[in-house]
């Protein structure tokens, strides 16, 4: 693990007119790692939307749609808007959900701190310079190399009806094919939990599993652009040719019921994929026992409850406590009646 290493934070004045990329430098022994940020501000005076990719280095959903983002449409761009695409370039560049550098997972190290490991320095940097400029962030991850999770946009139950009524209208706006409120209980070190914490709209888009789709990018292009949109009129989505024939599916996580983990470790071999239809008591995939031996034989995993399958484990080896399905079911009738209005 890397002990000896300095943070160079960008020279810049986030308040004034300007139009600029610049990094965040993270120099070590060996090597500096930069982390691209890219600010767009027209009102020096108004509040920032932060967008953001890559915190879980095998998670390349979030880092391709932003650098499209910017590719594309970076000319024409409008407003106060913060692109970080490639927040923590060591895992990115391992190909792994944690950091190769000290084995943090940089979304359970918020709000970071001086002193400790660079994901935590990473972390007290967003925390301490970005956040305060922002009041509304866009997270986007996917299910990595474990986890298929159909294009979605996701949010918390969250305790103040405006800040949660603002965010449901946001959700409505990504026209992804999926919104859904989640209760996940086990928040501690999220960039969620920080954001929300502090009375500001987060939504945490989730855009498939380990493999990078074209479908992905456009989805995600229009999701951003709609997002822009909505709180600079000047400009204008590009994609309205491409708008979805089918309102969005609300759902809900409302608790742990609605969470399959597994007992054992082992093989497990899912029988439903992300975004089926399935019946309490439907077989749902089975788990085999590592090492079996004459006479051992598969568990069969069932459903808990009508739903929707949200989540379902992809990768096949399984630990104690693994996700194995996330069922979500239709959104009560208060929570549709938010959504609508």
């Amino acid at each position: 693990m890397l002990s000896t290493f300095t943070i160079e934070p960008p020279d810049v004045n986030w308040r004034q007119v300007q139009k600029r990329s610049c990094h965040l430098n993270i120099v070590t022994p060996v090597r500096t790692w930069r982390v691209p940020i890219w600010i767009c501000c027209d009102r020096p005076n108004d509040p920032f939307l932060l967008l953001i990719g890559g915190q879980h280095g095998d998670e390349y959903q979030g880092c391709g749609i932003l650098l499209e983002f910017l590719q594309t449409q970076w000319g024409r761009l409008h407003g106060n808007v913060i692109v970080i695409p490639e927040v923590n370039p060591p895992a990115l560049e391992a190909g792994t959900r944690t950091s190769p550098l000290d084995g943090g997972n940089l979304n359970r190290a918020f709000p970071g701190r001086t002193g400790g490991t660079i994901t935590e320095a990473i972390a007290h940097f967003i925390s301490t310079e970005i956040l305060p400029l922002v009041d509304f962030v866009v997270d986007i991850h996917s299910g990595g190399g474990a986890l298929e999770v159909p294009p979605s946009v996701m949010t918390h139950y969250l305790p103040i009806a405006e800040t949660f009524r603002e965010t449901l209208s946001a959700m409505r706006a990504t026209e992804l094919p999926v919104s859904i409120v989640v209760d996940e209980g086990h928040k501690d070190g999220m960039l969620d939990t920080l954001v929300e914490s502090q009375g500001k709209p987060f939504l945490c888009v989730e855009m498939g599993g380990g493999h990078l789709q074209a479908r992905d990018i456009r989805l995600g292009l229009r999701m951003v652009e709609n997002l822009i949109a909505r709180r600079n009129p000047e400009m204008v989505a590009q994609h309205v040719a491409d708008r979805p024939s089918v309102a969005p599916l609300l759902l809900e996580v409302p608790g742990p019921g609605h969470y399959v983990r597994a007992s054992a470790g082992g093989l497990f071999f899912p029988a439903v994929a992300a975004g089926d239809t399935i019946r309490r008591g439907q077989t749902i995939g089975r788990l085999y026992p590592r090492d079996p031996t004459p006479g051992d034989s598969a568990v069969s995993i069932t459903a808990p409850l009508d739903g929707v399958v949200y989540v379902v484990r992809v990768s096949v080896r399984v630990e104690p406590g693994d996700d194995l399905i996330i069922v979500a079911a239709p959104a009560h009738a208060a929570l549709a009646g938010m959504w609508g209005t």
